[in-house]
């Protein structure tokens, strides 16, 4: 009963929901550039000297953006390698046996965040539960920002300073008009430049950049072809389903007869959207504060 209640969960939102690709809200589009950033965040106020640190990637087009972890989409790459190697060597792998090797690798969930260069600034959260993406548009309002006078040179690239409201948190930006690309790192956007450092009020989240590669060829910027759209509600109740019966997610896949892995996004388990996935034994702290 259980595993069809949860089945009833997948197929409401699969079929009302899935994205054709000419509707698809982020197109997709070449990649014009990537910009690197080194990530500093403080998960837990109790444990102020616990610091996480990670390398983050933003690719960039004319009209979209997509921002990830590149040290996360390093190591999965290792992984999944690792992983079709031995589902190669034993064809009659099942999905448990995935599982179980995806546990054995620690692969852990991460999130993959759209953002559309428009009057409204769209941002969708991009997350994969077992076989399926799913894709969550942001409700939270268009960052107002406040450009101020100041400046700062960044490895070379004239700055200039704003402020602004996001989720919960006042952040300082700074970006760059010569790279005139609206983007920034992870909801960080819409100012008329790059955004290539940013900081919150109590600098607990932290973006400094790192380098900026402009020779890109043959990369795209787009959501999987398996794309669904969901609300915050129908993505978090789908993730926990999944968590209380993962197998039932996974058995519902098989009849692709392959295991799907989407870069930078988890195969093996899912999120509440909204909440970092980056934590210490607790976290206090997430990202967006509301």
């Amino acid at each position: 009963m259980k595993s069809k209640f949860l089945l009833i969960i997948l197929f409401v939102v699969a079929t009302k929901n899935v994205i054709a690709q000419s509707n698809a809200p982020i197109k997709e589009q070449a990649i014009v550039g990537k910009v690197f950033y080194k990530f500093q965040y403080i998960p837990d106020t109790t444990k102020p000297n616990y610091l996480l640190q990670e390398d983050l990637e933003l690719d960039f087009g004319k009209t979209a953006s997509s921002f990830t972890s590149y040290s996360k989409k390093m190591r999965d790459s290792a992984i999944q390698k690792n992983i079709r190697k031995q589902i190669a060597a034993n064809p009659t792998t099942s999905y448990n046996d995935v599982q179980s090797l995806l546990s054995s690798f620690n692969y852990s969930s991460q999130e993959v965040i759209y953002t559309i260069s428009d009057p409204q600034n769209k941002i969708f959260t991009g997350q994969q539960v077992a076989n399926s993406f799913y894709l969550v548009k942001d409700t939270a309002k268009k960052i107002d920002w406040k450009i101020l006078d100041s400046t700062k040179t960044i490895q070379g690239n004239i700055c200039q300073k704003a402020t602004g409201e996001s989720h919960g948190r006042l952040y300082t930006a700074w970006f760059c008009s010569d790279i005139p690309y609206s983007f920034g790192p992870r909801k960080l956007s819409g100012l008329p430049g790059m955004i290539l450092e940013a900081y919150d009020q109590k600098h607990e989240v932290v973006y400094i950049f790192n380098n900026l590669e402009s020779n890109i060829s043959n990369e795209k910027i787009g959501v999987p072809k398996n794309a669904t759209e969901a609300t915050y509600k129908e993505y978090n109740k789908l993730y926990n389903a999944f968590k209380k019966d993962p197998a039932t997610f996974w058995n519902n896949s098989a009849s692709s007869g392959k295991i799907k892995f989407v870069t930078g996004v988890n195969a093996a388990s899912g999120k509440p959207v909204g909440k970092d996935n980056k934590t210490s034994n607790t976290n206090s702290n997430p990202i967006d504060l509301k």
